[in-house]
């Protein structure tokens, strides 16, 4: 077995043999670790620690009381938090999980906190500075004034896998979102008309997906629920520079 690379000493592989619970022992572990893509979980008897991505915050769960993971209790135990947490980063650090070497950097915030955003036509935000819409309703309000004919992206946040967006197609305002790759759209059935317009797409609890026109809705549908991942493509207003949301080829600039 080699002991060196490039002059440099190989860690010894870490883990414990699973031989004794064949014949009814235990094993003696001080915890499960997981680190996959940024992706990270720790298991100490009963309780999970884990988090989505570098960026994210931790969880905490009782599994023999939550099998599913459904009832995250760690703001109710943060002392535990904090020292399964610490026990996951020397486990990282000693075994080169860490440093996080790709972007978002390790504990960075995966996207913006903001509430609100004003933003122009040609603007964009890469994927830290769009809002985070992690289980969080949105509503997309944008102002423009359309010649017949036109068609393209008034705005967009996210690409093919996850996200949403609000466009014209074929004459009509069409509202699309996507979840895990399915694409999901409401379309306003009446030609839209020349001139200035204001128009809103709402994604709300527990799942409703609307799309109003000058103060009243002409689409609606249903999805399951909220986005549980953060989309990776940015968002754009006049246009999709990502992957496309919608029924459009991006960037379908408007």
């Amino acid at each position: 077995i080699r002991a060196h690379r490039a002059g440099l000493p190989i860690p010894a592989p870490e883990g414990r043999s699973l031989a004794p619970t064949f014949t009814g022992g235990e094993i003696d572990r001080e915890a499960l670790f997981w680190e996959h893509e940024g992706n990270r979980a720790l298991r100490v008897g009963r309780w999970k620690l884990v988090a989505r991505g570098p960026g994210r915050r931790w969880e905490l769960y009782d599994l023999p009381a939550d099998r599913g993971e459904q009832h995250d209790l760690a703001l109710d135990q943060p002392e535990r938090v904090a020292a399964m947490a610490a026990t996951w980063e020397r486990w990282a650090q000693r075994t080169h999980a860490l440093p996080w070497p790709w972007r978002p950097a390790w504990g960075e915030p995966v996207a913006s906190s903001a509430r609100r955003f004003d933003l122009r036509g040609g603007d964009s935000l890469n994927d830290g500075e769009a809002p985070d819409i992690v289980q969080r309703e949105i509503v997309a309000t944008v102002e423009f004034t359309h010649a017949g004919g036109s068609t393209g992206v008034l705005v967009a946040h996210g690409g093919n896998q996850l996200g949403y967006a609000l466009y014209v197609r074929g004459g009509h305002l069409e509202g699309a979102v996507r979840m895990t790759g399915e694409q999901i759209w409401a379309t306003d059935p009446a030609p839209l008309a020349a001139g200035a317009h204001t128009a809103v797409l709402r994604w709300v609890r527990p799942g409703r997906v609307t799309v109003e026109l000058d103060g009243r809705e002409v689409a609606r549908t249903e999805v399951g629920g909220l986005l549980e991942e953060q989309p990776v493509d940015g968002l754009d207003v006049g246009r999709d520079t990502g992957g496309a949301v919608g029924r459009y080829n991006a960037p379908a600039a408007y």
